[in-house]
């Protein structure tokens, strides 16, 4: 008795891929709704070492400081003009000064 192998088509690999995964596709989409909704119920968990904490808290101070010596530079900011007020002029407030 002789064995023949026959050539494997193009067609049937992908075939023989997507019957062996089948299986375990319900099991796929089970876990991701199980860990979507344990992830949406749980908090997330940030701590910082002692060392880190003193160092972000000198960071945030720091970071304080330059903007405000920045502000004392610059002066007083100019003051900044609405999109809505630059496209209609001045005309809502002169009516709600006029009572209108």
């Amino acid at each position: 008795m002789e064995l023949r192998l026959e050539p494997v088509s193009p067609v049937d690999l992908p075939n023989a891929a997507v019957l062996a995964l089948s299986p375990a596709l319900p099991f796929l989409v089970l876990a991701y709704i199980r860990h979507s909704l344990t992830m949406r119920s749980m908090r997330a968990e940030f701590a910082l070492r002692k060392r880190e904490l003193a160092e972000l808290s000198r960071a945030v101070v720091r970071h304080h400081e330059v903007c405000s010596r920045i502000r004392q530079v610059r002066g007083p900011a100019p003051r900044r003009h609405h999109l809505w007020r630059a496209l209609i002029g001045d005309r809502g407030r002169r009516s709600r000064r006029e009572g209108r």
